[in-house]
């Protein structure tokens, strides 16, 4: 479907007659009038109706309307994000709470000149909110690829099981988890754990949390066990006291220490911006 076919279809929708929208447009009625024909057969629905000497929209006109309005900005937004990245300092970023809220703020005192929306997106909703040209850059360490995607490998980071002081002294197979609630569909690693769990091993599971700082809160109190990236617990214990840190839980032994790549994310063709090589500099140097 092309977008010129939506424009065309809104201006005849907001204007209520083929004729003014196709003086407006700067095109024949009858080319118009083709256009919005080809919409209807895509769609197989009468998007208009004879009324008088006049046309009414049909209700599933109204209901293309009302799903098209964010359609044209993100499409214009899409089109001029190249110019943005050149000329202005503003930049939206899709991740989630890895890096939302446990990297993004190092990067902004690193970098206070730009200014920064952050999207909370899952693996496979960050790399949509791309395409769709509501972000303009993403982090991941679990990518779901895209043939219009870009995917630049910036660092890796490690994997371990944290408890505090008072959880740690259990034995392995009494310990307990705290766990993401969401599962992950069709990254390439072929993970289905947010938080990365290898899926031949199992485990206790106490609590199901949406937000990883929830999970985080119930291990610095000792209720449960967290298998989380190594550089959260650094950042966590040096604002902790000693009896709330986060400590390597060393009773549990997994076949070895996963890792993780951290990946940056852009459309293609945007290649390596000024942005994205300080931003995958900030990354290194703290994760």
């Amino acid at each position: 479907m092309e977008i010129n076919k939506i424009k065309y279809f809104r201006a005849v929708y907001e204007l209520g007659s083929m004729r003014k929208a196709a003086e407006v447009l700067s095109m024949s009625a009858g080319s118009l009038s083709k256009s919005i024909k080809s919409l209807e057969q895509e769609l197989e629905v009468k998007l208009f109706v004879a009324d008088g000497r006049n046309i009414r929209p049909s209700e599933q006109a109204i209901s293309l309307y009302a799903k098209s309005n964010g359609l044209i900005s993100a499409y214009e937004d899409f089109i001029n994000s190249k110019d943005i990245f050149e000329n202005n300092d503003s930049f939206k970023i899709a991740t989630y709470e890895v890096f939302s809220t446990y990297f993004l703020s190092k990067f902004c005192m690193d970098y206070p000149e730009f200014y920064i929306d952050v999207l909370e997106k899952g693996p496979g909703q960050l790399e949509k909110s791309i395409l769709d040209g509501l972000a303009d850059f993403g982090i991941t360490y679990m990518p779901v690829t895209n043939p219009n995607l870009e995917f630049y490998k910036i660092s890796k980071f490690n994997f371990n099981v944290y408890t505090n002081k008072k959880y740690s002294s259990r034995k392995a197979i009494d310990i307990e988890f705290a766990v993401p609630i969401h599962k992950i569909d069709n990254s390439i690693s072929g993970i289905t754990e947010l938080d990365n769990w290898p899926v031949s091993v199992k485990r206790n599971i106490k609590y199901r949390f949406e937000m990883l700082e929830s999970a985080l809160e119930s291990v610095r109190h000792g209720q449960c066990a967290i298998y989380c990236p190594d550089f959260i617990a650094k950042l966590q214990n040096k604002t902790l006291k000693s009896d709330y840190q986060l400590r390597k839980f060393e009773s549990l032994k997994l076949s070895k220490t996963r890792s993780a790549d951290i990946y940056i994310v852009t459309r293609k063709g945007f290649g390596e911006t000024k942005f994205v090589k300080q931003l995958a500099r900030t990354i290194r140097l703290y994760c």
